[in-house]
C-alpha cells in the first residue's frame, strides 16, 4: 500500500473495518506523523534532534526571495509528504531558491526547507504497535548503500543493535496513538556525531526483508496482530545480517559509484550466510520472475525511468 492509498483508507477506516481488519491509525494520527513539518515540531518539543527547518508562509516570488536572504546555503527543499526521496531538491545558491521552491511546490504543495546536513550514516528504527499503541516489535538496520547514490532508498542494509535510537523513536511515537507499522529514520550528522531525525515512514518499508532474515518477521506479525488482536513482544534479533536489493538497486549503485571497487560488502561477494537478497531465492524463484515481468511491462514507460533516476 503506497502513501495515497494508505491515506485514503485511513480516512474511511470505519467503512473498511466493517468488512475487514485494518491495522492502521486514524487519518488525523497518520497525518500528524506523515507530515514532516508537523513531525519535526513534535520532535523539537520532545528534545529529539533534527535538521533546522523552515516552512515558508508566503509562497510567492517576493516572499521566497526575502526568505532566501535569511538562509544559509546550501539547503534542501523537501515535500511534506513523499517517500523514497521523491521531490527532494538541493539548492546551492540564494538566487536559485525561489524558482526551485516553486517547482517543487507545484507537485508537492508547501514543501519545507531544511539545512543541508552532510551525508552521514543512516539508520532505520522499525516498529510495530498494537491497537492500544503498545510496541510489539522493534528492529534497527543500518543503511550501507543507496541508489540514487546521494539520497535514494537503501540497496544494502545491515541489522544492528542501537538501543539509543529505539529509545528516541519510542519517545517520538509515545503520544501518537499509533496502530500498525512505523519506520523512524535517522541520520548521524558527521559534524557532531548526533543522530538527527529525518522522517517517519508510516507503512511497510522497501527493505523489510532485512528484518525478516534477522528474525523479526514484520509482515507475519502484522497479520497476527490484525487477526488475533495482540501478540507477544518481539525484540530479539540477529546482529550483522546483511540484505541487499540487487534487482535493480544495487546493480545501479555499482554502475554509478566511482568508488565501486571499495564497496563493503563487495558487489561480487558471493551470497553466504550473512549476505542475503530481497527476492532472489532458490526456494521461491517466482519473486524474480514477477520482477522481470514487471520490469518488462514498465520498460517503455518514460515516467518509470524518471522516477528511478530523478526522484
Amino acid at each position: 500500500m503506497d502513501d495515497p492509498a494508505q491515506e485514503a483508507v485511513s480516512l474511511h477506516l470505519d467503512d473498511f473495518r466493517r468488512l475487514t481488519r485494518v491495522p492502521l491509525p486514524e487519518g488525523e494520527k497518520l497525518d500528524a506523523i506523515g507530515d514532516k513539518a508537523r513531525l519535526l515540531v513534535t520532535a523539537e518539543k520532545k528534545g529529539i534532534p533534527g535538521p533546522k527547518t523552515v516552512v515558508p508562509g508566503n509562497i510567492g516570488e517576493p516572499g521566497l526571495s526575502q526568505l532566501a536572504s535569511s538562509l544559509d546555503f546550501p539547503v534542501v527543499i523537501k515535500p511534506r509528504k513523499s517517500s523514497g526521496a521523491r521531490g527532494l531538491r538541493y539548492v546551492q545558491e540564494q538566487k536559485d531558491f525561489p524558482g526551485i521552491y516553486l517547482g517543487v511546490h507545484r507537485n508537492y504543495p508547501q514543501p519545507l526547507v531544511q539545512e543541508l546536513i552532510p551525508p552521514g550514516t543512516r539508520y532505520d528504527v522499525c516498529l510495530l504497535y498494537n491497537r492500544r499503541s503498545e510496541v510489539r516489535a522493534a528492529f534497527v538496520q543500518k543503511e550501507l548503500r543507496h541508489f540514487p547514490l546521494l539520497n535514494g532508498p537503501s540497496t544494502v542494509q545491515e541489522s544492528v543493535h542501537r538501543p539509543d535510537l529505539i529509545e528516541m523513536a519510542l519517545a517520538l511515537m509515545e503520544d501518537a496513538g499509533w496502530y500498525g507499522l512505523a519506520e523512524v529514520e535517522f541520520m548521524e550528522d558527521p559534524r557532531d556525531g548526533v543522530p538527527k531525525l529525518m522522517e517517519v515512514n508510516p507503512r511497510f518499508w522497501a527493505s523489510v526483508q532485512a528484518a525478516v532474515f534477522a528474525g523479526i518477521d514484520f509482515p507475519y506479525l502484522l497479520y497476527r496482530l490484525a487477526m488475533e488482536g495482540d501478540i507477544e513482544p518481539h525484540f530479539n534479533y540477529s546482529e550483522g545480517v546483511l540484505c541487499r536489493w540487487l534487482l535493480p538497486g544495487d546493480i545501479l549503485h555499482f554502475l554509478f559509484n566511482p568508488a565501486r571497487r571499495e564497496m563493503d560488502p563487495g558487489f561480487f561477494q558471493p551470497c553466504h550466510s550473512n549476505l542475503k537478497d530481497d527476492i532472489i531465492s532458490r526456494e521461491d524463484p517466482c519473486a524474480v520472475l514477477g520482477f522481470l515481468l514487471g520490469a518488462l511491462r514498465s520498460a517503455a514507460d518514460p515516467k518509470m525511468w524518471r522516477k528511478m533516476f530523478f526522484r
